[in-house]
């Protein structure tokens, strides 16, 4: 599903690493975060 989504954002990436399953943002939150705010640093999100 992560692949459907994925081609039908433009945009958006996907990032699928081992050792998570389907929270992880739960399960690997400090990775969940790093990559989060480094897709909002690079592709010119909202700022706060």
């Amino acid at each position: 599903m992560g692949e459907e989504l994925h081609a039908l954002i433009p945009g958006s990436r996907l990032v699928v690493w081992d050792g998570a399953g389907r929270c992880p943002m739960l399960e690997a939150p400090e990775r969940f975060d790093e990559l989060v705010t480094s897709f909002v640093a690079e592709t010119g999100g909202p700022s706060t």
